[in-house]
């Protein structure tokens, strides 16, 4: 498509996953505490019920109780969720049928006042914050990306960079997804144009009516 005559785009139905860990997702939790702990030789399953916390580490060799309790509560509080009040770990050599330990320890629930997250400034219209959300979605792709935002008249532009032309299809439902999922409502015309670094004119552009 050529970039002077910017077609109107189309975006799938597909929900637009979410970025769950501070808020407790256990999933999220044990592939974050999976890629923490590599030099452990564990694997770790987490399961939550409620505001208790399950986890259950697994390795070929005989788990120290203490010291990986104390890492894993470290690595958790670092989190500073408050949607988990009470950590259970089960240590478990892989050919036993149950655990060989077992320890807890809580996590604080009445945390300060945190500063406004991405997500919030997002929503609250900096652009800035917008594009760092982006970007982070966008690694996977090599891709990066530049944002103008109109609030007055509701008009948003996002530019996507890569070392290739980016995807039209994939990252235009990207970047609509994740518009939708912020709920930035006073965002009514969004265009999305993808280049090649170093090239002065995008490769693509498109427009869509967001009608949040």
């Amino acid at each position: 498509m050529n970039a002077d005559h910017p077609e109107q785009l189309e975006v799938s139905q597909e929900p637009f996953p979410s970025i769950p860990l501070q808020q407790g997702d256990p999933l999220a939790i044990q592939t974050w505490l999976n890629q923490q702990l590599t030099s452990r030789d564990l694997t770790i399953t987490a399961k939550r019920q409620g505001q208790e916390l399950r986890l259950l580490l697994e390795s070929p060799q005989l788990l120290g109780a203490e010291p990986l309790t104390t890492q894993i509560q470290e690595l958790l509080k670092s989190l500073q969720t408050d949607s988990i009040a009470q950590v259970w770990l089960y240590g478990k050599q892989l050919e036993d049928p149950i655990p060989n330990w077992h320890s807890s320890f809580e996590l604080p629930t009445d945390l300060p006042a945190k500063p406004p997250s991405k997500i919030e400034l997002a929503k609250q219209g900096d652009p800035q914050a917008f594009q760092q959300i982006l970007d982070y979605l966008l690694l996977s792709e090599g891709c990066s990306s530049k944002i103008h935002l109109n609030r007055q008249v509701g008009s948003m532009q996002v530019i996507i960079q890569g070392e290739e032309v980016p995807d039209q299809a994939r990252l235009t439902d990207l970047v609509y997804k994740t518009l939708t999922r912020l709920d930035l409502k006073f965002v009514k015309k969004l265009r999305i144009a993808g280049q090649k670094r170093g090239s002065f004119f995008p490769s693509w552009s498109g427009d869509l009516d967001t009608r949040l």
